[in-house]
């Protein structure tokens, strides 16, 4: 219902379809992401494959906060950041091929010019500094949040962390789950 809104919202002949462009579409991924994993729970619970919901239930709260990250302020920016990252990860990594991290550098230059020219000079001037990194880079949120609670508390939603802390353990192999 929510990507029906925004298509009778913002898709042409709408003088807002090239408003929000990346962020419409990294929430649209998420979304589709957040249902599947949803989904997925009930076949796996189904079939005898609880002990794996708990994984699946981090990932999908995980949905949930990619897209506070991005609403919560400098929507394109952040979706910019959301899209690129492995992208530019992939750039630090000599194992991956020229031709596949060429073709990764070719994605992040299409959602460049996707931005407003304020948010193209910032992200190109993010893209430069990363690629000065030594490491890849885990979380793409940073610096404008240091880490999920700092997420969850800039939108009110600090009594998540609680439950995203619960689910972090099955997801590194604890008992719980």
């Amino acid at each position: 219902k929510t990507n029906i809104k925004s298509y009778e919202k913002y898709n042409p002949p709408s003088p807002l379809s090239g408003k929000d462009i990346l962020a419409r579409g990294g929430l649209y991924t998420i979304g589709e992401r957040a249902v599947i994993l949803h989904r997925s729970i009930l076949s796996l619970s189904e079939n005898g494959w609880v002990s794996v919901t708990p994984i699946i239930l981090r990932s999908l709260l995980e949905c949930g906060i990619n897209s506070l990250a991005i609403v919560n302020k400098d929507n394109e920016y952040m979706a910019f950041k959301f899209y690129c990252n492995e992208f530019l990860n992939t750039q630090l990594d000599k194992g991956f091929s020229q031709e596949i991290r060429d073709f990764n550098m070719n994605q992040v230059r299409q959602q460049i010019v996707r931005l407003n020219q304020a948010d193209q000079k910032r992200a190109e001037e993010y893209v430069k500094e990363f690629l000065k990194r030594k490491e890849p880079k885990s979380y793409w949120y940073r610096p404008e949040y240091s880490n999920t609670d700092d997420i969850l508390r800039a939108c009110k939603a600090d009594s998540m962390y609680e439950v995203y802390k619960f689910l972090s353990g099955p997801t590194h192999s604890s008992f719980v789950g």
